[in-house]
């Protein structure tokens, strides 16, 4: 397996990690008691636009955290929204635990504007019940003391010989890249939750180019500045008016500077109630999309918890995610993986879990220096307990010119399962009805989108399951 690497640090009370969780699947319960992180110009925010390879920064910023797909200059086009490309990818590290209950920062933020028309950051507050009904330290769930734990704070891509893996002399033709979700860890010293994040690749710098590192935004190959970045951490949803919400998908594309560019859509909300506070407001789910699971960590020595990498959407607006447990078979599950199993590839576990893996760090399609459309295509990319992530599909040579990632003549030519892969949570219409989101053929001119399609549920609708499809026998949460 890859090696690993622990976020410590010194933010927070658990380390470089965040929240989440309730019931027979990992479901919160959500308060709109929002924490909020005002966002100006000055103190520890920071320009994200130009980083790279990493460009979806850990920080906060209303800047432009990520290029969207219509970043051209146009002198007749009005100015954009104040949230227009803001980041609210760092949560506040708070946190308390009473009476055998977490409340923590929900994984999910979003951009408002303050009263004096500044964008913000805001995060919801969620309760977890700890599995054991009990508190340690007012902090964490005792006996699991990584329960209600996110490690979405992954770091940031690096130079062979930048790090403890070979001595600083060693030639810079080497990119290490990380898993953009990590897995929790108790901590031996003080029996605090921490965050590891694995070696997700390393990639050989092409065309003598070496490895080079960019202090503000970690390392990219000088000569093929997009190779290895991944792009799934988009900017932060926002209402563009009072009734329009306006959400990003999920998966972006590497810009030829080696930044993210993400795609943006629309989500009508005059016939859900208007838009507050980053939703719909008569129907929050609408648009959502629910990508964030908590951590993967040991129950114990036998059993590893995981959790379904795609949630669905509760009545609030909060995000659930299925919880699946898993034996290992040899008692040695340490640090959330079984052995040196880092993930499963469908049939070696007992049920099958569901989505079969929990590698999801692909690297966004871009243009390498040929010309050509570069992009992953490896619908199954655990390989023998590991996440693999270096075979890609041929090159594409586009009709057109391949500019950011994409072919100009037809954006249709070449990968299209982001669509799939990122599309937004189902949710329960009423107690007999669900909504999912149906991708729609790719068209170049609406290239991700969907239709919501309601569906009945004979037995009950439940945090967007029908309950006849909901784990009978899922620990509660």
């Amino acid at each position: 397996m890859s090696r690993g690497r622990t976020q410590t640090g010194s933010r927070g009370d658990v380390r470089h990690s965040g929240s989440a969780g309730k019931y027979a699947v990992f479901g919160p319960r959500h308060f709109f008691l929002f924490i909020v992180l005002a966002m100006t110009a000055a103190g520890c925010l920071r320009l994200t636009s130009s980083e790279r390879p990493d460009t979806d920064s850990h920080e906060n910023s209303t800047e432009s955290g990520s290029k969207s797909s219509d970043t051209e200059e146009n002198d007749t086009a009005p100015p954009p929204h104040p949230c227009d490309g803001a980041m609210c990818l760092e949560r506040p590290e708070w946190r308390t635990c009473v009476e055998g209950k977490l409340t923590i920062v929900s994984g999910e933020g979003f951009c408002a504007l303050d009263s004096d028309s500044r964008p913000e950051c805001k995060f919801d507050t969620e309760q977890v019940a700890c599995p054991s009904g009990k508190c340690a330290d007012a902090k964490y769930c005792s006996e699991s003391p990584c329960h209600g734990v996110r490690c979405d704070s992954p770091l940031p891509n690096s130079c062979y010989g930048d790090t403890d893996e070979a001595s600083t002399d060693t030639p810079r033709n080497q990119l290490i890249v990380h898993e953009r979700e990590g897995r929790c860890q108790v901590s031996v010293d003080d029996n605090a939750p921490e965050c590891v994040y694995d070696t997700a690749e390393k990639f050989d710098c092409p065309n003598g180019g070496g490895c080079d590192t960019d202090t503000r935004a970690g390392a990219h190959c000088a000569a093929e500045p997009c190779l290895g970045v991944v792009c799934n951490r988009p900017p932060a949803r926002f209402c563009e008016d009072a009734n329009t919400l306006v959400v990003w998908n999920l998966y972006g594309r590497c810009a030829d500077d080696g930044s993210c560019v993400y795609d943006k859509r629309t989500v009508d909300c005059s016939s859900k109630g208007g838009c507050q506070n980053g939703r719909c407001a008569s129907e929050p789910c609408a648009g959502m999309l629910c990508h964030r699971p908590p951590a993967r960590y040991c129950a114990s020595k036998e059993t590893v918890v995981r959790f379904h990498h795609a949630g669905t959407c509760d009545e609030t607006g909060g995000c659930v995610y299925r919880e699946e447990r898993s034996d290992c078979p040899d008692a040695n599950c340490t640090g959330g993986n079984c052995g040196s199993q880092a993930c499963f590839d469908g049939s070696e576990v007992n049920p099958p879990f569901l989505e079969r893996t929990t590698c999801y760090s692909f690297p966004a399609p871009y243009c390498n220096t040929d010309g050509e459309l570069v992009f992953w295509d490896n619908l199954n990319p655990c390989r023998e307990g590991r996440c693999t992530y270096s075979t890609n599909a041929p090159p594409i040579t586009c009709e057109g010119l391949c500019r950011d990632g994409r072919c100009t003549k037809d954006p249709c030519e070449g990968p299209t399962w982001e669509c799939e892969y990122g599309k937004p949570a189902p949710y329960c219409a009423d107690d007999a009805h669900v909504v999912v989101s149906r991708a729609r053929a790719c068209d170049p001119s609406d290239f991700c989108n969907y239709d919501a399609v309601t569906e009945p549920c004979p037995g009950g609708c439940q945090a967007g399951v029908c309950v006849e499809d909901s784990p009978a026998a899922a620990p509660q949460g």
